[in-house]
């Protein structure tokens, strides 16, 4: 195995998803972001967005302060400190992964060859 696939498989696979990488994205630039505010930033469907940040908060890293407007539910979102450390250590892995690529691979193809060699990963370890 080469040292790109190497470093390739040592990718934080929750972050990676791109839906949930953009909301990582979102929460470590601000204090916190509300479900409509996210919403509207990702394009996400209600169900798709629900499903991910639910995913993040199991993983522990972000938190959901819940609350009420009135008489609707609001609730907050926020990078938990292991998130924050969990999205600084993926860019370094990003970064990393980057500077490791073979040098025929063009940086435009970079990620296309990460996403194929995580799911090739996952068939792997799930089969």
């Amino acid at each position: 195995m080469s040292e790109f696939q190497t470093r390739i498989e040592r990718v934080n696979r929750i972050i990676h998803e791109p839906a949930r990488f953009v909301i990582m994205s979102i929460l470590y630039g601000a204090e916190g972001a509300d479900f409509l505010y996210l919403q509207t930033e990702t394009g996400l469907t209600h169900g798709n967005l629900g499903t991910h940040l639910a995913r993040l908060e199991e993983a522990g890293l972000i938190q959901a302060e819940r609350g009420f407007r009135g008489r609707v539910t609001h609730t907050i979102y926020s990078l938990t400190n292991k998130g924050r450390q969990a999205f600084d250590q993926y860019i370094v892995w990003l970064k990393d992964a980057y500077g490791s690529r073979p040098r025929h691979v063009k940086p435009q193809s970079l990620l296309g060859q990460v996403s194929h060699l995580a799911r090739r990963t996952r068939r792997q370890a799930s089969g």
